[in-house]
C-alpha cells in the first residue's frame, strides 16, 4: 500500500463545466482509492477499468472496457 499524487479532471462538454482536484490517494495492488469532495472514489484496474464514486446519497459505477464503446 502506498500514497500517491493524483490529478482529477471532470469535464461536462455540455456546458464548458470544468473541476480540477489535486489529491493524495491510496493504492494497493489494482485498486486506487481516494475522497473528492463528499465522494469516496474507487478505482479498479483490471482487464477493465472500473470506477465507483460513492457518498451517503448516491453511488455511481463505471465501467470502461478496452476497444469497446462504454
Amino acid at each position: 500500500m502506498s500514497k500517491i499524487k493524483l490529478r482529477c479532471i471532470l469535464e461536462n462538454k455540455s456546458n464548458t463545466d470544468k473541476k480540477i482536484y489535486n489529491l493524495l490517494g491510496i493504492k494497493k495492488d489494482n485498486n486506487i482509492n481516494y475522497l473528492e469532495e463528499d465522494m469516496n472514489v474507487n478505482i479498479i484496474i483490471n482487464d477493465s477499468i472500473k470506477i465507483i464514486r460513492k457518498n451517503n446519497d448516491k453511488e455511481i459505477d463505471l465501467e470502461f472496457i478496452n476497444k469497446k464503446y462504454t
